[in-house]
C-alpha cells in the first residue's frame, strides 16, 4: 500500500507541478504525502482527505485538476464546482461626523473591499427623530445631513458605493468633521450623479433617515461605532478608549478570520490564503 501511495503521489505531484500559482505548494504536498502514509484507504477516499489539504493551503485549483484526471465521481463533485457563498452581513452602527466612526470605516474599508463579494453591509445611523421628518444628531445638524448623504448614495447605487462614499467622507479633508460639505467633492472623486443624489437627498432624504434609525432603536444601539458580525456584537470603537468590547484585537488578518469563520465547510480563496498568512506570521 506505501508503494502504491507513493506512485500515486509522484504522479500526482507531476501533475500539480505546471500549475503552481498563489497556493503553498510545498505545505499541500508534505499534507498529502502525511495522509498517503497514514491511512490505509483507496485512491478516492485518499482524494478526500487531499481536499483537507487544499482547503487549508489555498491550492482548490489543484485540487479540482486531480479530481479531474481521477474519475473519482461524487468525492470530487463539489470541488470541480466550487460552492456559492451566501454574504455575510456587517452592521456598522455610526454617526457620520463621529471620529469613532471615522476609525471604524477606516479600519474595515481596505478588507471590506478585498472580501466585499462574500458581504452585505448595512450602515445604522445612530440619531432620534423629534417629530416626523425632523432629526436630532449628536454632531450637530451637519451630521443628519451626512447621514442622508451616505444613505442616498445607498438608494441611488448600492451598499459597496456607499461604503466609498463613507470612506471618502471620512479622509478627503483628513476628518468626518468635514462632513456634509465634502459630498461634492465626493461625488467629483467617486465619479458619481450630482444630480440624482442632490434630488434624493432633498426628496427622499429624511424618509430614508426616519426608516433607518428604527433599526438601530429596535436593536437598542445608541453608541457610534458598534460592529456587529452576522446579527451579534463585535466590537465597538469609543472615544478616548479605542477598541474596546472586542472578539479580536482587530488587526486585518484577525477580522478576516472572523469573518471567515462563518463559514462553515467550504469556505472562499480569500480565507485560505488568510490562514496561510496567519499560519505563517507565527512561525
Amino acid at each position: 500500500n506505501r508503494n502504491i501511495s507513493l506512485m500515486l503521489y509522484l504522479y500526482l505531484t507531476t501533475l500539480l507541478l505546471p500549475l503552481v500559482h498563489s497556493c503553498d505548494l510545498g505545505s499541500y504536498m508534505e499534507c498529502m504525502f502525511h495522509q498517503m502514509f497514514t491511512t490505509n484507504v483507496d485512491k478516492c477516499t485518499l482524494l478526500s482527505e487531499y481536499d483537507t489539504c487544499a482547503k487549508q493551503f489555498g491550492c482548490l485549483a489543484e485540487m479540482q485538476q486531480i479530481c479531474k484526471t481521477q474519475n473519482c465521481g461524487d468525492v470530487c463533485k463539489q470541488i470541480i464546482t466550487p460552492p456559492t457563498f451566501p454574504p455575510v452581513q456587517i452592521d456598522l452602527f455610526v454617526m457620520s461626523r463621529c471620529p469613532d466612526a471615522q476609525d471604524c470605516e477606516t479600519t474595515l474599508y481596505p478588507i471590506i473591499k478585498e472580501f466585499k463579494q462574500y458581504l452585505h453591509v448595512d450602515f445604522r445611523y445612530v440619531a432620534n427623530e423629534t417629530s416626523p421628518g425632523k432629526f436630532s444628531c449628536l454632531h450637530g445638524p451637519g451630521e443628519c445631513t451626512g447621514n442622508m448623504q451616505q444613505l442616498c448614495t445607498r438608494q441611488v447605487y448600492d451598499w459597496w458605493t456607499q461604503m466609498e462614499m463613507a470612506y471618502c467622507q471620512d479622509t478627503i479633508q483628513g476628518t468626518a468633521k468635514a462632513i456634509p460639505n465634502d459630498f461634492d467633492p465626493c461625488i467629483t472623486k467617486l465619479k458619481l450623479d450630482k444630480t440624482k443624489l442632490d434630488t434624493c437627498v432633498k426628496n427622499n432624504g429624511p424618509t430614508l433617515l426616519s426608516d433607518n434609525i428604527k433599526y438601530q432603536q429596535e436593536k437598542n444601539v445608541y453608541r457610534s461605532c458598534v460592529i456587529w458580525f452576522a446579527g451579534k456584537h463585535y466590537c465597538y470603537h469609543s472615544y478616548g478608549q479605542g477598541w474596546i468590547q472586542c472578539e479580536s484585537d482587530m488587526k486585518p488578518t484577525s477580522i478576516l478570520h472572523d469573518l471567515c469563520a462563518l463559514y462553515t465547510g467550504y469556505q472562499p480563496d480569500i480565507c485560505l490564503q488568510n490562514e496561510a498568512k496567519i499560519k505563517a506570521a507565527k512561525k
